[in-house]
């Protein structure tokens, strides 16, 4: 029988009951009750959450693999409150955007885009686009080593 969201957070708030008859830590009840209120009201099950961060896991070790030293796992959903949903089309620069972003100092940045490890092979496009745009190492962000990023950073934040 599957489990859902719904039984997980009445164990949370079982187990802050009986902590609380116990006369247990007022922070650790409060602890508890906080996690049943949140997965109850989670947009998606924490069974996909967490089979999404086995798959996580399993992309970082590929990226690893490859050699990539850069990697970033972004949520995309529209239920993600900060940035109202990062669902819209992202902007793809083509050779001569390219060659503008370098004419006015601006750095480029390559991804794959990559839902799961197959998709890493698709970072040849953008790596391709950029060649296209004649753009070297020095004008794409992720090809900085953290030194080089460090100075930046402090301009800019």
């Amino acid at each position: 029988m599957p489990v859902h969201n719904a039984d997980i957070a009445a164990v949370f708030g079982e187990i802050a009951d009986r902590l609380e008859i116990e006369g247990a830590n007022p922070f650790r009840v409060r602890a508890y009750r906080n996690a049943a209120r949140v997965v109850g009201e989670l947009g998606r099950s924490v069974r996909t959450m967490i089979e999404q961060g086995a798959r996580a896991e399993a992309m970082a070790a590929a990226a690893r693999e490859q050699g990539l030293s850069y990697r970033a796992i972004t949520d995309h959903s529209r239920r993600l409150a900060l940035a109202h949903g990062l669902d819209a089309p992202r902007p793809s620069l083509d050779d001569a955007d390219c060659q503008m972003a370098k004419a006015e100092g601006v750095l480029a940045s390559i991804d794959s885009d990559a839902h799961s490890v197959p998709d890493f092979d698709d970072l040849h496009h953008g790596i391709g686009r950029a060649r296209r745009g004649w753009l070297g190492r020095a004008d794409v962000l992720n090809t900085l080593t953290l030194a080089a990023l460090r100075p930046l950073f402090a301009r800019t934040m």
